[in-house]
């Protein structure tokens, strides 16, 4: 099997203090690991152990690059990723037809042909906007529209920032958190930006096969978009597996997992299963999908996974070696660290914005609280 994982579970039951766990785990194993954020939920750990944070902001005051062919090491390979980021630039909400997928590969290797490392998206536009593949080709019209739709994410689209020049992200520190919060009310550009980090993180991977890797994605049916990411995310968790490296995918409700073929994609392409507490329609969904067999027993099992806040969370585990329930229960130091609450969020906050530093701030509070 893999070491890929999903983790589902309601709000409030402790998911987010599970997977901080699991990520200093991984670290203190000697891991690399990544997190996908939307709400930075990983903040305060990032501070703890110097991570690397990485924010995006708007187009108007970004500064992150993030052009695709800079990061390109071997083209054969690599198209595997590249094109279907390119197809879910141009149609983000349903697949594209096998012509116009044809014809971005084609523009593409022609591009990277004649630049190398140097194109951009701008270059793969420019190509389509002519009508025609090749000096002696016919024109057509419907290239010129494949070279419309990607026009947002080329030098004269609203996202140029982001794909004009060199891509410029490099992962210093054993743990980085990238923390896209700010492109939420941007949904389509939320999703290419995720899926080039994926992108450029198995680049990463690719560097260094001796030490493992973790890529965990947080809120991931939000973040993962729909459009041609199924078959980007496929190619993701193989390549992953092939470099010693694994992702791991969280949502609220193991019904997310089913909302578009990339959420199903990071499900099915996952051996390891995570359940706090669930609904009992989300347990049923489970056994119709065919991703465990639920009987009575099982039933039994999930209906009972229950949190005590402040003492333990309870996880039903599910792997290729067998399943159970086990609970999850940490000191009171690394509970206020991993919490998300935002009475302990925006406690531990206040008192940094006083000059006290993160450890010391969670000291307090728990000497307060007693």
């Amino acid at each position: 099997g893999n070491y890929n994982f999903a983790v589902a579970a309601l709000s409030g039951s402790g998911k987010s203090v599970f997977v901080n766990e699991l990520a200093f785990r991984y670290l203190g194993a000697g891991a690399k690991v990544w997190i996908v954020d939307v709400g930075r939920s990983y903040r305060n750990l990032c501070d703890l152990i110097d991570g690397e944070f990485i924010e995006f902001s708007d187009e108007r005051k970004n500064t992150i690059c993030l052009n695709p062919f800079s990061m390109i090491v071997d083209i054969n390979n690599d198209m595997e990723m590249l094109l279907p980021l390119l197809a879910q630039m141009a149609s983000p909400r349903e697949p594209l037809d096998n012509y116009s997928y044809s014809a971005l590969a084609a523009a593409t290797k022609r591009v990277w042909d004649t630049k190398g490392k140097r194109a951009t998206i701008t270059d793969v536009y420019d190509l389509l906007k002519t009508g025609r593949l090749s000096d002696d080709a016919e024109h057509e019209r419907d290239l010129a529209r494949l070279a419309t739709s990607l026009e947002p994410y080329t030098r004269y689209g609203v996202y140029a920032s982001y794909f004009e020049g060199e891509a410029n992200i490099q992962f210093h520190k054993n743990f980085v958190v990238l923390e896209l919060e700010e492109l939420k009310s941007k949904k389509d550009l939320q999703a290419v930006v995720m899926q080039l980090m994926m992108y450029r993180i198995t680049q990463e991977m690719y560097f260094d096969r001796s030490r493992r890797k973790l890529v965990i994605i947080d809120e991931a049916w939000d973040l993962m978009g729909s459009g041609s990411s199924a078959s980007f995310i496929e190619a993701g968790y193989r390549r992953a597996r092939k470099y010693g490296g694994a992702f791991g995918t969280i949502t609220q409700s193991v019904e997310d997992y089913y909302k578009n073929e990339a959420t199903k994609a990071a499900i099915q392409n996952a051996d390891w299963l995570f359940l706090l507490r669930q609904k009992p329609e989300s347990i049923e969904r489970l056994g119709k999908e065919g991703k465990l067999h639920v009987d009575e027993w099982m039933k039994r099992q999930l209906s009972s996974v229950t949190t005590e806040h402040g003492h333990y969370s309870e996880i039903f585990v599910h792997g290729p070696v067998g399943s159970g329930v086990g609970r999850l229960i940490l000191d009171p130091f690394s509970m206020m660290l991993y919490s998300t609450r935002a009475e302990d969020f925006q406690a531990i906050k206040a008192l940094k914005e006083q000059g006290a530093s993160l450890v010391d701030a969670i000291d307090t509070l728990l000497a307060q609280r007693g």
